[in-house]
């Protein structure tokens, strides 16, 4: 989404996810619309990682699917921009727009310590009766950035001591589903660059993007999405029905008498432009005259006679026509 110069999107497998009811207020300095998750079939482990789990854990983590959120100011700023960001009401470091930048920032993964982090994953939901589990997930399925005019401040180390922990609760209450079945997850401990901060003083907010996540089946039932497009019906091949108003094309013959006969057999009410209704009766003449001229030409030359193949009686169908079998 887009608003005033700055965009945020979401990205899977570095595309942008597509953007659905995008509402803009401009007064509030708001931007919110749908976007379509996925839970994937993606392996987290790393052979660098030395992090264990258990085995619920990992089959949490397999069937997730990484994301990222992307942020640009699209025209150079005097100032900083820093964001805020959070993922189903938890807060998630966030990622700094130095003065004249146009360039893109994304934030894939929630920083744990100075060198590890943990994915951004979008998950499988799993529904409880405990209705306890309601107030933590009053936010479930949205993802929120808010950007602020700031004030950069000098850069610091993490301390060695710093630690940010990530929970994952796959379980979610009942009441609170709100037709959403996905959330999202963090991924497995992994090592990753050093990570830094750097103190930035807030001076004004200048816009909040929300994306409201769902599954593309949820989105399209609502009619969010639009809906897939239907299958065209195609004939097979070398199958043609006609309907019985279809106008059949004759092909010309070389033999003009022919020509004349066909048209002379084929009554008027059957005959326009050089082509015929679908008629029983006028298909009926036509195959009588060509048996007849088959058998003049046959008597005249004995000869060529002999070379051609006997064909077979064409069960002719109303509706149903092959114009292979009506013309030598």
């Amino acid at each position: 989404m887009k608003l005033f110069d700055l965009e945020v999107v979401i990205k899977v497998d570095q595309v942008a996810l597509p953007e659905f009811g995008i509402q803009y207020d401009e007064t509030k300095k708001q931007a919110m619309c749908w976007i379509p998750s996925e839970a994937g079939k993606v392996g987290l482990k790393s052979p660098m990682s030395s992090a264990t789990s258990s085995d619920l854990e990992s089959d949490f983590l397999s069937s997730s699917k990484p994301f990222a959120i992307s942020c640009q100011a699209l025209r150079p700023h005097a100032f900083a921009i820093t964001t805020a960001m959070s993922v189903d009401g938890t807060r998630i470091t966030g990622i700094i727009i130095k003065p004249s930048s146009c360039r893109r920032h994304t934030r894939n993964a929630a920083i744990t310590s100075a060198t590890t982090s943990r994915a951004l994953l979008f998950s499988t939901v799993q529904l409880s009766d405990d209705e306890s589990l309601g107030a933590t997930h009053r936010k479930l399925g949205d993802i929120v950035v808010d950007l602020y005019q700031a004030k950069m401040g000098k850069r610091k180390e993490y301390s060695k001591a710093y630690r940010k922990e990530y929970v994952n609760n796959d379980k979610v209450s009942e009441k609170s589903k709100k037709a959403v079945s996905h959330k999202v997850a963090f991924g497995e401990e992994l090592p990753c660059e050093k990570n830094y901060k750097r103190t930035m003083v807030r001076i004004s907010k200048l816009a909040t993007f929300t994306f409201k996540y769902r599954s593309i089946d949820v989105l399209k039932a609502d009619g969010i999405a639009p809906p897939d497009p239907k299958p065209q019906l195609q004939t097979p091949k070398g199958k043609r029905k006609a309907n019985d108003s279809e106008v059949l094309e004759i092909e010309d013959s070389t033999d003009d008498e022919d020509s004349a006969m066909y048209k002379g057999l084929v009554p008027n009410e059957f005959w326009t432009n050089g082509a015929f209704l679908n008629s029983q009766e006028a298909l009926e003449a036509i195959k009588e005259k060509r048996a007849k001229k088959k058998a003049r030409k046959a008597a005249s030359n004995p000869a060529a006679s002999k070379k051609i193949k006997k064909e077979q009686a064409a069960l002719l169908q109303p509706g149903a026509i092959e114009p292979s079998t009506l013309l030598a």
